[in-house]
């Protein structure tokens, strides 16, 4: 009979071999459900973590950059606005160009400066990294109106949507990780059982491989809460779950051990 729930390996596979010998002998099906189950878990917090840090910047921060955001108009692929141009956007904190406007044509590059968007008169330039920038052309764009309760809207509204839009769409796409994950480990998992004369099949190496991932996927969770990096955890946690999956198979493989006869007091300690 299967002895643990599906709640039970979160802590226990950490260190218990009862649990992985159970899982190997006694549960049914791939693991998949039992790994959609911990990611829906541990995404939790993330989350959470994620809309109040959204709400916070929405309702604070935010004012100080979105109130210096002029009505900016587009018609028939040209530039207009508001505010006498150049004119910069700034971080409220640093003092530093966030964006940048010029009708002008005196700003044509976001080179020699900080800002990591430039609107000019007929194109908008936005830096990708430190040395590369991407430029679109504005010349199709017929009518287009921007300003600043636009911006705030639009903020709000990423605000309400953020926990049913980002937590569906980071279960989906790590699940489809995890699961490719599953999959090559429990091909390696072939390897080991048959260096181990372990008698599990395919189904069964996937079921420990999910649990192996375990212990990293909740250590992944811990680290994101406290201040401490791990250099090359990446690598690190691929490693560890491999080493869960090697002593997994290994568990399946030695007999159990059965718990020793002990007579009534008073009784010869003799087998029946």
């Amino acid at each position: 009979m299967k002895r643990y729930s599906i709640f039970h390996p979160l802590v226990l596979s950490f260190f218990s071999r009862s649990l992985y010998i159970d899982v190997g002998k006694n549960w049914r099906g791939t693991g998949l459900l039992y790994l959609l189950l911990v990611l829906a878990l541990v995404w939790i917090p993330t989350i959470i973590r994620g809309q109040l840090n959204v709400s916070s910047w929405v309702d604070g921060d935010s004012k100080e950059i979105t109130k210096q955001i002029p009505a900016i108009t587009i018609t028939k692929g040209e530039v207009s606005t508001d505010v006498p141009t150049p004119y910069s956007i700034k971080d409220p904190k640093t003092g530093k160009d966030i964006a940048i406007i010029d009708t002008t044509g005196q700003h044509e590059t976001l080179d020699n400066t900080e800002a990591g968007l430039l609107l000019t008169k007929s194109k908008l330039v936005v830096k990708k990294n430190t040395t590369e920038t991407q430029t679109y052309d504005l010349s199709g764009i017929q009518s287009f109106h921007l300003d600043r309760s636009i911006v705030e809207s639009w903020l709000v509204t990423i605000r309400q949507w953020f926990i049913p839009v980002l937590y569906p769409l980071a279960l989906i796409f790590s699940f489809i990780f995890r699961a490719i994950q599953v999959l090559i480990y429990a091909l390696i998992g072939l390897l080991f059982a048959r260096i181990l004369h372990a008698n599990l099949d395919f189904k069964a190496l996937m079921r420990l491989a999910a649990i192996s991932l375990t212990p990293v996927l909740v250590l992944n969770l811990v680290f994101e809460f406290i201040p401490m990096q791990v250099p090359g955890w990446m690598l690190i946690g691929i490693i560890i779950e491999l080493i869960y999956l090697f002593l997994a198979v290994k568990a399946n493989a030695e007999p159990e051990e059965m718990p020793q006869y002990q007579p009534p007091i008073g009784y010869p300690n003799v087998m029946p």
